[in-house]
């Protein structure tokens, strides 16, 4: 199994994370035994960076946007 058998057919890695089975961190894990998201979704996060993330994820760009209104 692939992590996201093709790529194009999501508008975004938001649509990925569809239902609970194929979560991001479930389809690592189905590939990578070893995997646990903490601490690697840490570092993965870190290794994209926050503005490519924003970038690719819409969703989380405005919720990150409104947290930062907060301040």
């Amino acid at each position: 199994m692939l992590l996201a058998e093709d790529p194009d057919k999501f508008p975004n890695p938001e649509y990925i994370n569809d239902k609970p089975e194929t979560c991001p961190n479930r389809r690592i894990g189905n590939v990578i035994p070893e995997y646990q998201k903490d601490p690697f979704g840490t570092i993965i996060a870190n290794s994209i960076g926050l503005d490519k993330i924003r970038t690719e994820c819409p969703h989380f760009h405005e919720w990150l946007e409104k947290l930062e209104m907060l301040n």
